[in-house]
């Protein structure tokens, strides 16, 4: 009987987050993307400060 593998994450399915390794350079688009996201979240923290945060089902 094979034992099933576990991740240290506690999923047999889901890889773990050392097994992904970021590229050493970044592309232009992901470059684009990643302020893009940091644009978005400090939004987001603006409009918690201002409003108080919101609750997500």
């Amino acid at each position: 009987m094979k034992k099933k593998t576990e991740n240290s994450n506690g999923s047999e399915k889901l890889p773990r987050a050392r097994d992904f390794k970021l590229p050493k350079r970044l592309t232009k688009d992901q470059k684009e993307l990643i302020e893009a996201f940091r644009e978005a979240m400090k939004a987001l923290k603006e409009e918690e400060r201002k409003y108080g945060k919101k609750t997500y089902l």
